[in-house]
């Protein structure tokens, strides 16, 4: 047995991930590597807005975390925002139509 498997503690590195837009950023908090408690916060510093959770999730790496990341970006841009659709009737030429001749 070694000295780390018969110690009550142990070292661990925390990661911190982070996609910031300028007016907004996401963030998330934790160990990779381990089921853990990761903290997500949505930070948008113009209205002095924060949000977080946490959510048990394993990421074996960094880029399954940032996949992650980009999830969250989507799933948040689709709850907050919407798309809007406009229309406009306008009479334009019909290239269709033709005028018979008649002799």
């Amino acid at each position: 047995m070694t000295d780390n498997e018969n110690s009550k503690m142990k070292t661990i590195t925390i990661t911190t991930a982070t996609i910031d837009f300028g007016d907004w950023k996401l963030t998330a908090t934790g160990v990779l590597g381990e089921f853990w408690d990761w903290r997500i916060e949505n930070y948008t510093p113009a209205l002095k807005y924060s949000s977080d959770y946490k959510t048990r999730e394993y990421f074996d790496d960094q880029e399954e975390l940032e996949k992650f990341m980009w999830e969250e970006v989507q799933r948040i841009n689709q709850k907050y925002s919407h798309c809007v659709f406009e229309e406009e009737t306008e009479e334009v030429e019909n290239e269709d139509y033709y005028e018979e001749d008649e002799d």
